[in-house]
């Protein structure tokens, strides 16, 4: 039996790494049976909290690994896997051993020299595929850390908390609810929380749109945030779906469909991300309301829902009174979303 055969007979029975293989095989002259042995003794595996390995480590050199070809169950993970022929001879296995050694090579290359690379058109599909991996890992690490940075832009932090506490809600007080044997309640507090989720939602579409419409523009002028993952929300749900599990939005809830939910928890990570601690989608109608803190308007904006209280129309809105009288207390319960053209129409009715 070749070293290949062996590793290959290793790994039905064991998620390693080749180099860990051949280490097993080495140390046991060559016993597969011995080097499973020592595998099971030697090597231990930390998992990440998507449940896929991050580390492999060496119990007595704890010596670490990064790693990304086996999942927690002990099958291939998706860039890492095994492929056969219509003869059953193995293919992938060698190729992606292969982009597998060129990701621990490119790893220390700048992401803009990668993006360069990637733009050649002689570029071999190996090293093709390598750059994509690690052009993605450090995107879906940059989305993650700076989305849970406390530099978030208060209107996406207040939508976050919304959001998560109607998940709590459902996840919760509403079965608490249906336990008390109050039924009809239940059922109102969650249809209560589902629109809640669903304005949600529609306010983070409307921002994420605007960006992604304009994606053009950020590589046009090289914006450093060019680099985030920008994904097309637009498209069928399969396609979407699986883009959102390549970038570990993998949630699933009993209450809302997964690529729905999913949508909402990366939009959520991307606009933190995204959009800077100042930025407020909107401006003020008049003078007499210039001195409106950020408070009150990203709770009226997002009460509001991001549109014309009149028409629900999306464009040319601001802030002002509920009614024509000017008051001399400024809070949320006396100022409203309204457009220019509503605003015209009501200053002169």
């Amino acid at each position: 039996m070749s070293i290949r055969q062996k590793i290959l007979e290793l790994q039905k029975k064991f998620p390693a790494k080749e180099e860990e293989y051949r280490e097993a095989l080495q140390y046991t002259s060559g016993n597969v049976v011995k080097a499973y042995e020592w595998l099971q003794k030697n090597i231990t595996i930390e998992y990440d909290e998507n449940g896929f390995d991050a580390n492999w480590i060496h119990k007595e050199t704890k010596t670490r690994y990064d790693h990304f070809g086996f999942n927690k169950d002990g099958s291939i993970h998706k860039d890492t896997g095994i492929a056969k022929d219509k003869n059953g001879k193995d293919r992938t296995w060698y190729k992606n051993i292969e982009i597998q050694k060129l990701v621990y090579q490119l790893e220390n290359i700048s992401t803009d020299k990668l993006i360069s690379l990637q733009q050649s058109k002689s570029l071999p599909y190996s090293k093709k595929t390598a750059i994509e991996i690690v052009l993605s890992t450090r995107r879906r690490k940059l989305l993650k850390n700076r989305a849970s940075s406390n530099l978030i832009n208060p209107l996406i932090d207040l939508i976050k908390n919304k959001y998560a506490e109607a998940i709590n809600i459902i996840d919760n007080k509403i079965q608490d609810l249906f336990i008390d044997e109050q039924d009809m309640t239940a059922i109102a507090l969650m249809n209560k929380q589902r629109k809640m989720i669903e304005n949600i939602y529609e306010l983070l579409y409307d921002m994420y749109q605007t960006i992604y419409n304009n994606r053009n523009a950020l590589k046009y002028y090289k914006s450093k945030k060019n680099n985030l993952i920008l994904l097309p929300l637009h498209e069928p749900d399969n396609i979407i779906e699986k883009l959102l599990k390549d970038n570990y939005y993998q949630k699933k809830h009993w209450c809302f469909n997964a690529v729905y939910i999913n949508k909402i928890e990366y939009m959520l990570d991307f606009l933190a991300a995204f959009i800077e601690l100042d930025y407020m989608p909107i401006k003020e109608s008049n003078k007499s309301i210039n001195n409106i803190s950020q408070e009150i308007k990203v709770a009226v904006w997002f009460r509001d829902t991001g549109k014309c209280t009149r028409c629900q129309s999306k464009n040319h809105l601001m802030y002002n009174f509920t009614n024509n009288i000017v008051q001399e207390k400024i809070h949320q319960n006396n100022i409203q979303l309204i457009c220019e053209n509503c605003n015209r129409h009501n200053t002169f009715s």
